[in-house]
């Protein structure tokens, strides 16, 4: 098992597919309660490539841990599908890899960081906040024909650069 701390993080090669497709489904099975299938799949994972960075957090063995999409949208930076294998959570897997994915923000000049969460995952707000993410917005599922129950989503941004 993974200490706190441990581990690297770099930026994911398209060999890495497999394991990020792995990671993010084992980590999103939690929310089968309201959504009736896998959360990504390879063809989707290859696709996001093409349109952002994916960088995956490594144990000392090779073992991929966990995974972040990143997309650069000019002002704001956008990170999603931030996964971390069932067996490596509460460790600081996914602490870390959201502060690299601020970090590559801040080199990239945006201003701030949005996320977007499911409103039934409760409780990952918290935990959200606690890192200085804040309510923007609510916006509608994007899929809503995989759901077995209503949901939506709530955007939450975090300001990168100190206010004046």
């Amino acid at each position: 098992m993974s200490s706190k701390g441990a581990g690297s993080t770099r930026e994911a090669r398209p060999e890495d597919v497999d394991n990020i497709v792995r990671v993010v489904n084992a980590a999103y099975a939690v929310e089968r309660f309201f959504v009736n299938t896998d959360r990504t799949y390879r063809d989707e994972v290859l696709g996001f490539f093409e349109s952002g960075r994916f960088f995956v957090s490594e144990e000392a063995d090779g073992t991929v841990s966990g995974a972040v999409f990143l997309r650069d949208e000019g002002a704001e930076g956008y990170f999603g599908l931030l996964a971390v294998a069932p067996e490596h959570q509460g460790h600081g897997v996914g602490r870390r890899l959201v502060a690299y994915a601020e970090e590559v923000f801040r080199e990239m000049g945006c201003a701030r960081v949005r996320i977007v969460v499911p409103n039934l995952r409760t409780e990952l707000f918290p935990w959200y906040e606690a890192l200085g993410y804040q309510e923007r917005a609510t916006l509608p599922f994007p899929e809503p024909e995989k759901l077995t129950q209503d949901a939506h989503m709530v955007e939450l941004v975090k300001e990168l650069r100190d206010l004046p």
